[in-house]
């Protein structure tokens, strides 16, 4: 924000950047950090948008990462801010925009007791239940295997229902059925009553996730050298490359 008028064209918070976030710095009086996600045409070297936390932070800072990342760029990023004394803690977030809006989303956090114990005040403002899921980087690791789940419910339902169509089976009378049963899910009930109402705009954005998330935990795999990946991964990783 305060940058001359030659460098505030920034794409986050240069306030010249008409096409910009024009983030601000301050908010109410307090020090704040407004994280966004870039494109590939926002970074200036491999991994890294110009300027930003890293060149900003200072010793004694702790940085929440609550995106859904690759763990080996976030191990990279942990480096990276340690050599200024600053603490990266990976706290990925999950639940729809509606708990956003509530401040009752989950999150996954993974830090050490101590940091958790400091930044816990700041996570109970906007999520309802925090997960401590062990050291920094796990975080974002059980994420990615989090989401394996999630959005492999939500092309299972999307399988179902496309079934149901082609046999001629009522798909009010398969979500009743699978309601009251164990094949029941929180996505199953998320995805299929705005079908039933002809909505299908969920369905576009979980068809892009799962192939989005399904390549991460692939690649997740594969740095950890586990040979034997799940066969539903493997199948959507060959059709994605």
């Amino acid at each position: 924000d305060e940058y001359p008028d030659v460098l505030a064209h920034c794409y986050g918070c240069g306030r010249l950047n008409e096409h910009g976030h024009q983030i601000k710095s301050y908010w109410d009086g307090d020090e704040s950090i407004c994280h966004f996600l870039p494109k590939p045409y926002h970074i200036a070297i491999p991994g890294y948008v110009y300027g930003g936390l890293l060149e900003a932070s200072r010793a004694g800072q702790v940085v929440i990462d609550c995106s859904t990342s690759i763990p080996e760029s976030t191990d990279r990023m942990r480096a990276d801010f340690a050599r200024k004394g600053v603490r990266l803690v990976d706290a990925p977030l999950a639940r729809t925009p509606v708990q956003a809006e509530e401040g009752k989303l989950n999150c996954m956090v993974g830090a050490d007791e101590k940091t958790l114990a400091e930044i816990r005040p700041v996570l109970e403002k906007f999520c309802e239940n925090i997960f401590h899921v062990g050291g920094p980087g796990t975080g974002h690791k059980i994420k990615l295997v989090y989401n394996f789940v999630a959005m492999g419910h939500a092309a299972i339902t999307c399988e179902a229902l496309a079934a149901c169509a082609s046999v001629g089976i009522s798909l009010e009378s398969f979500f009743q059925l699978v309601s009251a049963g164990g094949a029941n899910s929180n996505m199953f009930q998320m995805l299929v009553p705005k079908a039933l109402k002809g909505d299908l705009t969920d369905y576009a954005y979980h068809q892009r996730g799962t192939l989005a998330y399904v390549i991460e935990l692939w690649d997740l795999f594969t740095q950890i050298g586990m040979e034997r990946k799940t066969p539903f991964v493997d199948v959507y990783s060959r059709l994605e490359r």
